[in-house]
């Protein structure tokens, strides 16, 4: 099952505030008091346990840092991209396309990467690539291939990577 990026840190966060403080994980529960059938031999395995979660809380904290470096090095690359309905669809499709795409370099061209049912009813003209700087763009030219449902779009603009 897959968590959100924001999911995880919260929990992480809270998490990480449960075990930074002096009460334990069942105080701030409500359960203050041990029953009568906990053994000091019980609370030191708990303590060990709580210690073993924290290490592993410190590891998580690394590689979630390494992911926010990532994400923030490769959103710029992430596009959003609008395709409005050629005439002869217009009333017979009720949704004009959206979705995303993403900007790669190939041999000193840029081209956006995204899926062909996103353009498949418009045109180079009717497309809008909106770049997370907030310019918008138009493909110069358009690859599409049905059986994939992949679509390259060329694009040219300055620093785009």
């Amino acid at each position: 099952m897959r968590f959100s990026t924001r999911f995880t840190a919260f929990a992480l966060a809270l998490l990480a505030t449960a075990l930074s403080t002096t009460d334990t994980f069942a105080q701030l529960a409500g359960a203050s008091t041990q029953s009568a059938g906990t053994t000091a031999a019980a609370a030191g395995d708990r303590d060990r346990e709580y210690a073993a979660l924290a290490r592993d809380v410190v590891a998580l904290e690394r590689e979630f840092g390494l992911i926010k470096r990532v994400v923030k090095l490769v959103t710029p690359t992430v596009v959003h991209i609008e395709a409005s309905l050629l005439p002869k669809y217009r009333g017979m499709l009720d949704v004009e396309e959206a979705g995303s795409g993403v900007i790669v370099e190939f041999g000193g061209r840029h081209f956006v990467l995204t899926n062909r049912h996103v353009i498949r009813h418009s045109s180079k003209e009717l497309i809008r690539i909106h770049l997370t700087d907030g310019r918008v763009l138009q493909p110069e030219r358009i690859w599409e291939d049905k059986e994939t449902d992949v679509a390259v779009l060329a694009v040219s603009a300055p620093d785009l990577l």
